[in-house]
């Protein structure tokens, strides 16, 4: 699953090299780890959305955190957004636990 991932991002940047006046020579790793986890949740969007529901509901539930958060559902999957925490350790510890509970790591 990995190895599908990382071509779609290959791809992305053959596309910037061609279409770029200025030298692009290729993402940064935290870049490449977003674009890693932007490439699942939309796989997992596309093809297995009641799967992917059902884990951030058990995310949810695992963290007191979000004790007040009502479920998730398929249509809440549509308010998603992306939050970039390379830099916040706490979040790339989610993203990680998401990304290995799932066999993609």
């Amino acid at each position: 699953m990995i190895r599908q991932y990382d071509e779609a991002i290959q791809s992305y940047e053959n596309k910037l090299r061609e279409n770029r006046a200025e030298p692009f020579f290729s993402f940064k790793y935290y870049q490449w780890f977003s674009l890693l986890f932007t490439e699942y949740f939309f796989d997992f969007y596309s093809n297995h959305k009641d799967y992917l529901v059902k884990q951030l509901n058990h995310l949810k539930a695992s963290d007191g955190d979000f004790a007040k958060v009502d479920p998730f559902t398929g249509d809440d999957l549509k308010k998603t957004g992306l939050l970039d925490g390379y830099r916040e350790r706490e979040n790339s510890d989610h993203a990680l636990q998401l990304l290995a509970s799932h066999q993609v790591l």
